[in-house]
């Protein structure tokens, strides 16, 4: 059976599950016949998740020194902080959700957790975009603040 056909026999047993063509789109679903479809689909969900909140919205967060992250921190407005941070925590939660699956699968807990992925996912990626346009915007129009200075003894 096809990975397409085979998931969507998963959807008409388990109602509210994000499409086979949105997986696609925004986790870019590769197939393997040896493991199991539900579980193929989690690790390629969880890449992409872990890339999204460990590279690109805990740097800004974290305070750690990083150098680009130590210029984009001064571009975004404790407003920007705090969505950055919500966001962040949603991310996580879903990475930790799918920890459990990895301990303990089933079809149904895998499936409720598809179902939030698209949730959370579909409702944080207009304030995604706008905080990496936010700080594409601020790295283009960057001055640097007056000239280096160093010591003398």
């Amino acid at each position: 059976m096809q990975p397409k056909e085979e998931y969507a026999k998963i959807c008409k047993k388990h109602k509210g599950m994000p499409s086979w063509d949105w997986l696609n789109k925004n986790f870019k679903i590769k197939i393997e016949d040896e493991i199991p479809l539900l579980e193929q689909i989690r690790t390629n969900v969880v890449e992409k998740l872990d890339t999204i909140a460990r590279s690109v919205l805990e740097p800004i967060i974290s305070g750690g020194e990083n150098f680009c992250c130590f210029y984009e921190r001064g571009m975004l407005t404790p407003q920007d902080k705090d969505k950055i941070f919500q966001i962040y925590k949603q991310m996580q939660s879903l990475l930790w959700k799918s920890n459990a699956l990895s301990i303990d699968f089933s079809e149904k807990a895998a499936t409720e957790w598809l179902t939030s992925v698209k949730e959370i996912f579909d409702g944080n990626k207009v304030p995604l975009l706008e905080i990496c346009n936010k700080l594409s915007a601020g790295w283009i129009n960057y001055k640097k603040a007056g000239s280096d200075t160093s010591y003398h003894g």
